[in-house]
Formats: structure tokens, C-alpha cells, sequence
């Protein structure tokens, strides 16, 4: 029978669809599906919105079935019954629509006229008429106009027409009272096309008997063709089974009852056996709860229904402690093994670590009410904290043996947390994680909720809790301490590898808010003399970060001239700089970090350092201060340490400025992208005399925007005040800035000084030919456009700089000349020498505009020498020294 469900399931009709989907009664329907049965015979049901509609079926195949619908309004089911499959299942439905009937049409169903009429005729029809309604419907005059009467109009027909109506089924209906109610504007023409419209209605209707029976032909034939079969069935019964039909039927029941008789007969004589028997059944359920208490408490104890063992269990030794009874003993005994064996389960429940606080409890609970004379409450505090210090000592065993296998390998990778961090971080994740509840239990055990009573807890019992509290609180601190902070002093179990190459100051913010959650999650739960010492721990912590943080960023510092790329600000718009160095070395564009005006040329060296110092600053407040910053530099040693660092930040920022110049580093040279401002032409690769000029830019910068900050920056943040620091490493950047001057003097310089002897050879000067010069000597204006180049070079690269640079190296231009001026002899007998004194002309008040300190004095003694000469002369000399300033104007201008 179980075998044969799934086949039947298999077979269940299911219709998938229906044509048309909707329709009014006696629509014809196709219904399309699967599992219809195998003929007509095997149909029992067809349904459609819940009326059946089996006499319409006809079964095609077994795919498809074609019926009609009876009176049905709304959507439902169309649901298929069937003797092989059952009845069945649909994914569409069928929508069936009233439509109005009116007594003059024919329908196929049976039509509920009572809502057609109304009034004294027909007292047994309640509620409101709607033949007027009906009538709206009927419209009467087909085409004719029908018009709405206005309120007060309305009022005047009722009162020239009282006691009649516009209702066509209506014995006191007035055809006048219609016509004005209803086509009151029609002309009467319009009238007459209306009457015409309903002449033509009227003769319709006499067809319509016929036009009925061949839409239903198929339903009439086939309530003809059912009673046909009946009265053939009919016919057989009675011929051959006389025409007695029900003598069978009545022979049947005399035997039933007398079958019946004979049972209970049989009843009857077993009533005394079994009236015995249920007095001894109902004597042993009397006692029915001590006989299946053994196999209720396994059952139980399955299911995890402690409450119930325990009320059982009580329940019977108040009732049968005290029985003299063989068999009541017998089963006491079993019970007693069952339940040694549950306090055995809930021991173990007890010995289970880690698990859920509630669990727990309920389990202590329940060993309570067992075994009062014991106290399982302190003994699963005591497994409890010996299981916390297990713990630790396995976590650090663990970390302790992954840090030696490091240090033995060569090639550490320095980018990996360092062994003692990762420890410090697992440790503190592991005490957030189940001390608390340690902590619970002990609150729960002294306030007695495990064992339901209000007492307070003994002096004893709480040293004791405080003792296990103070020894797992002192191994965190100890195990913390000896890897982040080890002393000589201390005496931790094992010593932590440490390597030069993993400094752990930059963890410790981490460590230190690890640590922090710790105390936390003690401080919330208020143990008995709460984490004295996880405070003193975390305001050591605090100190080493502070001074190991400010002492990474003073190396990180010293380290920032490997990270110079010497983009100048000439090149790079700073507002759209961002990068990164490694090593926590960003630098990157803002508002508040624009270099501009006089400073133009700059690196994102300044910004480096800057960056580097406000990181810090940040990292300390966010992770390590936070609000015990005024309390924490008041402390001697940590105001010395930060003053000693910041101190460090500044000297090994000095040395990186200094030294970047001079580094050798393929990041030195770069393409650059801009076109210089004097040609035109691609900038070439950047020399030692650029590196120079933009080291200069960057000591202005720093002079004027970084170390103002950096001091704003530390007196924000309540630090020791460090202006004392910031003036010496001022001091420090003027002293570098003057050797770096000097030394990109000497630099530019040197060339040009060496080029004019080169220059006067090359163009063949001869100033001892005593002929009248016209033009200024060509390497003069060789010289000028090489000091150009100079002045181009330093405005490519910091504009600022030419008022600093160029006038001492135009001095040594001068200087040169005039010592090379010295050793030329007179070519005129009055000791005079034109060309040699045009060309000093010349260069001197080209260069006027670059004297300073009255460089060019050193001209004087030559121009005294050589140019004492008459009036011709001198007119010479001016109309030369004039028309060379004006064919040079342009490039003379590039020095003012």
C-alpha cells in the first residue's frame, strides 16, 4: 500500500491550460494537461471554479479534455478527478463572467430572477429593486439621446406624475414619465429612429430559440443520451432480479445482526476475566512512576531534559526512602546507578572548556540540588582558571617556537609581524575572549544565583576569589611585559627572541589596544581588586610607545634622502602630488601643504618630513594618548624622551637635506615633462648644481612652513613645549644653507671663470693691435649668453634663488676679467687701450644690474689704466658701448 502512493502521485492529473481562459456560462472550454486517464470511463470529476462540471466533459485523450461551464463568477481552480490518478492539480485558472440576463434573452444555466423584481407582488423578495437599473440597461430607443434631468426638473416630473415610475417592470409604468425622464432633449426624429431600433431588437428575439438550441446542442443530446442510460440499467436490475430489488439488500442485514449477536456473546462471557484483570493493572499503575523512573531518567538524560530528571529523581526519594518493600528497593537501586551515572555527565559538562557561561551554570545548578554536601560551584572555578593559565602557557609555547624557527633562518622576511606581537595579540585576544567569563562565574558563585538563595558571600570565599584572580591577572602582565617590555629585573619562564631587523615600536599601538580591551572587559565586570596592575602595565606600555614611535619616525627621517626624487615644484603642481616611499613614507597634496610664492622649486623632500613627524603625532594621540595626554608629560622621563627624539627628528632631518645632493641613485634623473621658460627645449637631466639649488628651496621651506607647523602641531596636542628644539634646528638649517650656497657658487661659477681665457683664445682677441675698434669683442657676448644659460638653470629650477646665486657669480665673471685685464698694455701713446675698455664698458653695464656689495670694483683700476683718452675717443667709445647695448637689449633685460 506505502509502495503504491508514489505511483499514484506520478498519475495525479495536472492541468497546464485552458482555451479560452475566461468566459461567461456555457462557454466551451478546452482543457490541455497531462495524466487525464485512459477513456471516459476512467473520468470521475471535472470542475471548474469549484461547480462540477462532469455531465458537459468529453474526454479526447489523455492530454485533453473539452467541457462547458456552469454558473461561475470570479477566478478558481480547474481541477481534474480521475479513478487511475486521483484527483489532481492546476497551474492556471479560469475566469468565469456574470453577464446580465434579461427575461427576454435565452440563457444556457439557470438564471436567479429574484433581483428582476420587486414590490407587493413578490413578498418574499428582499432588498433593493434594480429594474430600473435593468431598464438603463434594456435602453428602450436604442440610438436615441438619452439626457440627465437636472435636480429641480427632476422634482417637477415626481410632482406632475405621483405614484408612477420609469421602470418598464413596474405595474404603475408611465411611457411618459420615461420618455421626459429619460429623452427629454431627443427631437422626433430622433424618437422615431429609437422605435425603429427597438422593432428591429424585437424581431431579433424570435430567432433566438433557434440560434439557443444549436449553440447547446451538445448538452441537450447529452442529458437525453443520461437518462436514456438510466432507464436502460433500470430495465436490466428489474429483469433480472424480479421486480423485488431490495429483497437482497434486506437478507443481508439479518446476517449482519445476527453475526453481530454472536460476538457479543462471546464478549459477554470474557467479562468476568477481564473485570479481574484490570483490578490488578489498576493496583501496579497505581505505582507505575517508580517501575519506568529507570528508563525515564536514560530517556531524559538523551534528550537533554535535566529539569525533569532531577524533579523525577527527587520526587521519588521523598516518596519511597523509607520502603520496606523487596521489589520498590530493587528499583531504587537502578535508579540510584542511572543517576550516579548523570552527575558523572554533568561533571564532565563542568571539565569542558571552553563552552557557554549559561550551560555551565545550569550544570552547577544541577549539581547542587544532587549533591549538596559538595561544592561544585569553587570547583569549576578552580578548573576554570587552570585551564585559562594552561592556555597561555600552550599560546606562548606555540608563538615562543615559531620566533626560534625564525631567527634560525637567514632571510627573514621583515614585513611579517614580529613573533612576540603576534604573541601579545593572541594572548590579549584569548583573555577578552573567555576571562570574562571566568569573571562571571565567580560573581554568580559568590552571590550564591547557582544555588537560588540570597546570602552574602564569607570573607574566605572571597580572598580566595581574589587570589585566582590576581594570579591569572599577573601572568597577562608578566607574559605582556616579557615580550614587549623585558627587564633584567624580570624572571619571565622563557626569553623572547628580538631582532634588530623588526623593531616592534611600530606595534606596540596595536599591543597597547589590545591590551586596553583587557582591561576593559575587567573593569566592566568589576572583579574584587580589579587590574591594579593590567594599569600600571598599560601606562608602560604608553611610555615605550610614545618614546619608540617618536624614535622610528627620528630614523625613518635620516633615512629620507634615499627617497628624494628631486620633482621639483617648478614641474609638479603639489595639489596633485600623492605618494608612497615605504615604510609608512607618504607625502601627498593639500591646501595647507602648497609650497608657493617665493619657494617655488622645492621638493616633497619638506613634505616627507612633515608628513613623517604629524604621522607620528597622529599614531600617539589616536592610539596611545587619547585623553591622558597632560598626565602623561608630566611624567620627567617621558619629556626628556620626547625632547631627546624630537631633538633626533631635527639633526637627522639637517643631515638628509645635506646629504641628498650628493647621492648616487638612479631615481636622481627623470624626464621632465615641461619646457624650459627661456628656449624652448626639452630639460635635460638634472646635475649636481639643480640637485643644489632645489636643496636651497627646500631649507627655505622648511625655515618658513614646516617647523612653524611641527611646533603648532606639538603644542595642539598639549606635547613639552619644543621651541627651543625648533630655533636650534633653524639655526641648523641656516648654517647648511650657507655651505650649500657656496658650494653651488662654486659649482656655477668655476666654468664661466675658466671659459674666458678658453673664449678669448677661441675668437683670437688681440688687444695689442692698435686699431679702432667698432663692435664689443665676440667673447664678451659669449660670456653673457653663458651667464645666461646660468640665470636659466636657476629660474628652471627655483626662481627665488637667482638674487642669491647669480650676483657672486657674476662678481667672479668680473673678477676674472679684470685680472685678465690687468697684464694688457697700452696700444696709444697716450697709454690707452679702446678695445680692452669697450669691452669692461660694456660687460659692466650689462651687468650693472647683478653688482652687489660693490662687486665690480675691481674694474676700476682698469678702466683708469686703460681709458684715459680724448674727446673723439670717447665719443667712440660711447657710440660702440650704446649700439652693443642696444642689438643686446633683449638679453641684457633677462638680468633686471
Amino acid at each position: 500500500m506505502v509502495d503504491s502512493m508514489p505511483d499514484n502521485e506520478d498519475r495525479a492529473p495536472k492541468v497546464t491550460g485552458l482555451s479560452p481562459a475566461e468566459g461567461s456560462p456555457g462557454t466551451k472550454v478546452t482543457i490541455r494537461g497531462e495524466n487525464f486517464g485512459s477513456g471516459q470511463n476512467d473520468l470521475v470529476s471535472v470542475t471548474i471554479c469549484g461547480m462540477d462540471c462532469t455531465m458537459f466533459s468529453e474526454w479526447k485523450s489523455s492530454h485533453k479534455i473539452v467541457t462547458r461551464t456552469r454558473i461561475c463568477s470570479g477566478i478558481g481552480d480547474v481541477i481534474i478527478t480521475t479513478k487511475s490518478g486521483g484527483k489532481g492539480s492546476c497551474t492556471v485558472q479560469f475566469k468565469g463572467i456574470h453577464e446580465s440576463v434579461s427575461p427576454t434573452v435565452e440563457s444556457a444555466v439557470w438564471v436567479d430572477e429574484a433581483h428582476y423584481f420587486h414590490g407587493p407582488s413578490f413578498p418574499s423578495i428582499k432588498g433593493p429593486a434594480s429594474s430600473s437599473s435593468l431598464s438603463k440597461e434594456l435602453n428602450l430607443l436604442g440610438g436615441a439621446d438619452q439626457t440627465a434631468l437636472s435636480p429641480t426638473r427632476e422634482t417637477d416630473l415626481k410632482a406632475q406624475f405621483p405614484d408612477k415610475s420609469t421602470d418598464v417592470f413596474s405595474r404603475n409604468f408611465s411611457p411618459d414619465l420615461y420618455l421626459l425622464t429619460n429623452h427629454m432633449q431627443c427631437s422626433f426624429d430622433n424618437l422615431r429612429m429609437g422605435l425603429k431600433e427597438l422593432e428591429r431588437r424585437v424581431g431579433n428575439h424570435q430567432e433566438g430559440p433557434t440560434t439557443f438550441l444549436k449553440s447547446n446542442v451538445y448538452a441537450i443530446v447529452k442529458c437525453l443520451d443520461v437518462l436514456k442510460e438510466l432507464n436502460k440499467v433500470m430495465n436490466k436490475d428489474r429483469t433480472e432480479m424480479g421486480s423485488a430489488l431490495t429483497d437482497g439488500v434486506a437478507q443481508h442485514l439479518k446476517e449482519t445482526l445476527e453475526e453481530a449477536s454472536s460476538i457479543f456473546d462471546q464478549i459477554l462471557r470474557r467479562k468476568e476475566s477481564s473485570d479481574s484483570m484490570r483490578t490488578s493493572l489498576s493496583i501496579l499503575h497505581k505505582f507505575r512512576f517508580l517501575f519506568n523512573l529507570p528508563a525515564q531518567i536514560e530517556h531524559n538524560v538523551k534528550a537533554g531534559e535535566y529539569d525533569t530528571v532531577i524533579s523525577d529523581y527527587s520526587r521519588a526519594r521523598s516518596v519511597f526512602h523509607d520502603t520496606e518493600v523487596g521489589i520498590f528497593k530493587r528499583v531504587l537501586n537502578d535508579v540510584e546507578s542511572k543517576v550516579a551515572a548523570f552527575k558523572e555527565k554533568l561533571y564532565e559538562g563542568i571539565r569542558k572548556f571552553p563552552g557557554p557561561l549559561d550551560q555551565r551554570k545550569k550544570l552547577i545548578s544541577y549539581l547542587v540540588q544532587l549533591e549538596p554536601e559538595r561544592n561544585p560551584g569553587w570547583e569549576a572555578i578552580e578548573l576554570n582558571q587552570r585551564w585559562l593559565l594552561k592556555s597561555m602557557d600552550d599560546l606562548k609555547s606555540l608563538h615562543l617556537s615559531r620566533a626560534r624557527n625564525l631567527t634560525n633562518i637567514s632571510d627573514t622576511n621583515v614585513d611579517i609581524d614580529p613573533p612576540q606581537v603576534e604573541f601579545v595579540l593572541s594572548l590579549c585576544r584569548f583573555f577578552c575572549n573567555n576571562a570574562p567569563d571566568f569573571f562571571k562565574l565567580q560573581q554568580a558563585y559568590l552571590q550564591r544565583e547557582m544555588e537560588g538563595i540570597q546570602t552574602a558571600p564569607s570573607e574566605e570565599e572571597e580572598r580566595r576569589s581574589s587570589d585566582l584572580t590576581l594570579q591569572l591577572e599577573s601572568r597577562l602582565c608578566l607574559e605582556v611585559r616579557s615580550a614587549l617590555l623585558p627587564t633584567p629585573a624580570m624572571n619571565p619562564t622563557a626569553t623572547w627572541p628580538h631582532s634588530s631587523k623588526q623593531p616592534i615600536g611600530p606595534w606596540l599601538p596595536t599591543c597597547l589596544r589590545h591590551v586596553r580591551k583587557c582591561y576593559s572587559s575587567v573593569l566592566k565586570l568589576d572583579p574584587p581588586h580589579a587590574a591594579a596592575r593590567m594599569q600600571s602595565l598599560i601606562t608602560d606600555l604608553r611610555e615605550h610607545a610614545i618614546i619608540s614611535l617618536l624614535s622610528q619616525a627620528a630614523q625613518d627621517i635620516s633615512r629620507l634622502h634615499e627617497y628624494e626624487t628631486w620633482r621639483s615644484s617648478s614641474w609638479l603642481d603639489l595639489s596633485s602630488t600623492s605618494g608612497n616611499y615605504g615604510n609608512g613614507l607618504t607625502f601627498g597634496g593639500s591646501g595647507d601643504s602648497q609650497f608657493q610664492g617665493a619657494h617655488v622649486g622645492s621638493s616633497q623632500l619638506p613634505l616627507l618630513f612633515e608628513n613623517r613627524v604629524i604621522e607620528a603625532l597622529q599614531v600617539i594621540q589616536e592610539n596611545v594618548l587619547q585623553s591622558s595626554a597632560s598626565q602623561m608629560f608630566k611624567q620627567m622621563n617621558v619629556k626628556v624622551a620626547i625632547m631627546q627624539n624630537v631633538q633626533a627628528m631635527m639633526t637627522s632631518y639637517v643631515d638628509a637635506l645635506e646629504k641628498s645632493p650628493s647621492l648616487d641613485k638612479k631615481q636622481a634623473t627623470f624626464a621632465r615633462d615641461s619646457l624650459d621658460r627661456v628656449g624652448g627645449s626639452s630639460l635635460s637631466r638634472l646635475t649636481v648644481e639643480d640637485k643644489l639649488l632645489i636643496t636651497l628651496a627646500n631649507v627655505a621651506v622648511s625655515r618658513e612652513y614646516v617647523l612653524p607647523r611641527i611646533q603648532t602641531a606639538f603644542a595642539n596636542q598639549q606635547y613639552p613645549d619644543i621651541s627651543e628644539i625648533i630655533a636650534q634646528g633653524d639655526q641648523q638649517l641656516v648654517q647648511m644653507d650657507q655651505r650649500v650656497l657656496q658650494r653651488v657658487i662654486n659649482l656655477l661659477q668655476q666654468p664661466l671663470v675658466e671659459m674666458v681665457e678658453k673664449l678669448m683664445q677661441e675668437y683670437n682677441v688681440e688687444w695689442s693691435t692698435p686699431k679702432t675698434p667698432n663692435d664689443v669683442s665676440t667673447y664678451v657676448k659669449e660670456l653673457l649668453l653663458e651667464l645666461t644659460e646660468v640665470q636659466q638653470r636657476i629660474l628652471r629650477v627655483c626662481p627665488a634663488l637667482v638674487d642669491r646665486v647669480l650676483p657672486p657669480v657674476a662678481a667672479a665673471l668680473v673678477a676674472e676679467i679684470a685680472r685678465l685685464s690687468a697684464h694688457v698694455k697700452a696700444t696709444t701713446p697716450q697709454g690707452t687701450n679702446l678695445q680692452i675698455y669697450i669691452d669692461i664698458l660694456a660687460l659692466e653695464d650689462a651687468l650693472k644690474s647683478l653688482e652687489k656689495n660693490n662687486a665690480f670694483d675691481v674694474l676700476v683700476p682698469c678702466k683708469e689704466r686703460l681709458g684715459n683718452t680724448d674727446h673723439t675717443n670717447k665719443m667712440l667709445v660711447d657710440e660702440v658701448v650704446r649700439q652693443f647695448k642696444f642689438n643686446q637689449r633683449l638679453q641684457i633685460k633677462c638680468f633686471q
